[in-house]
């Protein structure tokens, strides 16, 4: 028998199920197989990408509870706790998961990475049968959906890079948000070009 890793048994199996599902909905059908097969493949591929985005937050958060709990049982018995078990338990334990904003946050608006993730690669597929669609012309007809989901992924990749380099640069143009010191100015600007270097 094989030696099972940890990793093996603590990896995140919904999430490998959204990266390698995805593109496998996607590639299954060929340029010229009927308009709602080629439809359905959009609406499956981002409904299976949903359920497996929500299912792999709840397999990530169910993990961190289990951990936070069998620490806490480990060093301390069950609950409810002493005040003075209570601050030794936090010093040592991993902190309670924050589930509830998440979760809902996830619920709501988990078609959004769902649909972006599905149209970059219905983007490849249409850049990998290019020629098949070409050639198809005119025939080729439900392609309303398979434009809206590039421009989606399109947009929704533009967005985030924006919203991701500036809170980079906010937190690396704020002191206090990096933890660095705080070096405020002793004088005032003018006056300061009459300090000697």
């Amino acid at each position: 028998m094989w030696p099972v890793s940890d990793y093996a048994l603590r990896m995140n199996y919904w999430f490998w199920l959204l990266i390698t599902l995805t593109p496998i909905i996607i590639f299954s059908v060929k340029p010229g197989a009927n308009m709602w097969l080629r439809t359905g493949r959009l609406v499956l591929a981002v409904g299976f990408a949903y359920i497996f985005i929500n299912l792999s937050l709840h397999l990530k958060l169910d993990r961190e509870w289990e951990a936070y709990d069998s620490c806490r049982s480990e060093h301390g018995g069950s609950y409810p706790y002493e005040k003075s078990l209570a601050l030794k338990l936090d010093k040592i334990c991993p902190s309670a998961p924050h589930t509830g904003p998440m979760l809902v946050t996830y619920f709501v608006l988990g078609w959004v990475p769902a649909a972006g993730y599905t149209g970059f690669w219905e983007l490849i597929w249409r850049l990998r049968y290019h020629s098949g669609v070409r050639k198809t012309g005119k025939a080729f007809k439900g392609k309303w959906l398979s434009n809206v989901l590039i421009l989606f992924a399109f947009t929704t990749a533009y967005y985030s890079s924006l919203f991701f380099s500036g809170l980079s640069s906010w937190t690396s143009a704020n002191p206090i948000g990096n933890g660095l010191p705080v070096h405020l100015p002793l004088l005032p600007r003018e006056s300061s070009s009459a300090i000697p270097r």
